[in-house]
């Protein structure tokens, strides 16, 4: 008898565990950044220093980097809880390592952060 209900417990206690996650069911978290510029500028989160380096757009893009008109937005998904920095620059056709600009956001599990590039980006400035 005792072998039964044990076996009818865990009958029902694993799909119950299942639907449920499993126990480490925690969402991670994500960082929006919005181009509120009417300049396109290149975003990452978390960059290594190869994407810094690309000496393309393709390349940039390949390794991670995304490209912003102004108005638009992108969500990078899946971040550990912690701090992640997001960097941001002005796409022209001289863009180098020292063209980006970076910012620190902490996210939380479950937690969505939204930046806008004109909290990342210093105007750019016309010299004539």
């Amino acid at each position: 008898m005792y072998k039964l209900c044990l076996a009818a417990l865990v009958a029902f206690a694993f799909p119950s565990m299942a639907m449920a996650g499993g126990g480490s069911s925690k969402t991670k978290g994500s960082i929006e950044v919005f181009n509120d510029s009417d300049s396109t500028v290149l975003v990452a989160v978390d960059p290594s220093d190869v994407l810094i380096s690309s000496t393309t757009l393709e390349e940039f893009m390949e390794r991670g980097g995304r490209v912003l008109d102004g108005g638009e937005r992108t969500e990078f998904k899946n971040l550990n809880a912690g701090n992640h920095d997001v960097v941001a620059a002005f796409a022209s056709s001289s863009v180098t390592a020292s063209s980006f600009e970076s910012a620190t956001l902490r996210v939380s599990n479950g937690q969505k952060q939204v930046i806008r590039t004109s909290a990342i980006l210093r105007p750019s400035v016309s010299l004539e």
